[in-house]
């Protein structure tokens, strides 16, 4: 049975995707500025945040992270079928630096659309999905990633954090629980943020630097 999931869509005007000659493959889109704010508003695993302004990527660094996406995925452990997804792209400038923003879902979400919309136009964000809804956001300048992902439910959550101790060993941080929330960290070798909510499951953000 397919798990249930609330989508938010919001609103466009015209694709960005670029005139320049530097086509794109048919699962990616780069979308106008003003779809920015909506792309990296997600609501269950983590995004860029302190937004202060956002930009347009060229294709051909889009293209760039297209060619790294399978090697960074099977570096994370997760294994995506990349030939699944539909991919959203964004630039957006946090805490000082320039980031391009990737939001990653399968096509079969387009089903869950009463009216047909145009994904290469319009973000999309969905709550609560599983790993098949998934963002990475990627600095041009120094080849750091960040990974954003979620589980389902307790179970997928604490297999998470399992898999993460087992790969990195005990977090360095755990907070308190705070609202149900328990948030443990990892500085090395990677940067990794894990909160857990009880009874629900959990998001994490993964920032690796080549």
């Amino acid at each position: 049975m397919r798990t249930q999931f609330t989508v938010v869509l919001l609103a466009l005007l015209v694709s960005s995707s670029a005139a320049t000659g530097e086509s794109l493959p048919d699962h990616c889109a780069i979308l106008q500025i003003s779809q920015g704010p909506a792309l990296i508003r997600q609501c269950s695993r983590g995004s860029p945040t302190d937004a202060s302004s956002f930009w347009s990527p060229s294709p051909s660094q889009v293209l760039a992270i297209e060619q790294r996406l399978p090697e960074l995925l099977r570096k994370s452990g997760h294994n995506i079928k990349l030939s699944d997804s539909r991919r959203q792209y964004v630039g957006v400038t946090a805490h000082g630096k320039k980031l391009i923003y990737l939001n990653s879902f399968p096509g079969f979400a387009l089903d869950h659309f009463k009216e047909q919309r145009d994904w290469r136009t319009t973000a999309l964000t969905v709550c609560d999905g599983g790993d098949v809804f998934w963002g990475v956001a990627f600095d041009p300048a120094d080849n750091l990633q960040m990974i954003g992902y979620e589980t389902l439910d307790p179970a997928q959550g604490a297999s998470l954090k399992n898999w993460l101790v087992k790969k990195y060993g005990p977090p360095q941080h755990t907070d308190p629980p705070l609202q149900r929330t328990s948030t443990f960290v990892w500085d090395k070798p990677d940067e990794i943020m894990l909160s857990i909510i009880d009874g629900v499951g959990a998001s994490a953000m993964q920032s690796k630097q080549d």
